[in-house]
């Protein structure tokens, strides 16, 4: 009896060392597409890409006079999506993008540590570059849909605190 015991377990390991080998097998077949499918998409990504940042300037450019050169600049390790200013204001612009499927609101990304580090960045920017002029933080939200994409330009979208 345990001899018919041993063999039934050798022969239950061998099965289960074949099992293994077709998964490693399957799990590598399965790797190398998701990298063809990917590679495939990455054109399609940087055309999403470059649309968003279309749509966020053009959007920022229907209620601002002029546009600054540098619709994206860095200040250290800050970075400002959107700097744009009319007669009034220099607006400095969050943009946030999202899917349809979207699982929490675009606008809910731009969180307290956010708005810090924007009024940071922007107060930077307006100091080095000598500007004196009322600042304003706008967010841009824009949600690609089946159909096309939602933007929407909130203006004054928060306001720099003391703290």
């Amino acid at each position: 009896m345990t001899q018919k015991k041993y063999d039934e377990a050798k022969t239950a390991a061998m099965e289960a060392a074949k099992i293994a080998q077709q998964a490693a097998s399957l799990v590598e077949q399965n790797k190398q597409k998701m990298k063809e499918e990917l590679e495939k998409m990455l054109p399609d990504i940087q055309k999403t890409l470059d649309d968003t940042k279309s749509l966020a300037a053009a959007a920022i450019k229907k209620k601002a006079v002029a546009s600054k050169d540098e619709l994206q600049s860095a200040i250290g390790k800050l970075e400002l999506d959107i700097i744009a200013e009319n007669k009034d204001f220099i607006v400095f612009a969050e943009v946030k993008t999202r899917s349809d499927d979207f699982q929490m609101h675009p606008v809910t990304a731009v969180n307290r540590e956010k708005q810090r580090s924007m009024i940071f960045a922007a107060n930077n920017y307006i100091q080095w570059n000598n500007i004196d002029k009322e600042s304003r933080f706008d967010i841009i939200t824009i949600i690609k849909k089946a159909d096309g994409y939602q933007v929407d330009h909130i203006e004054d979208a928060f306001y720099p605190t003391l703290k």
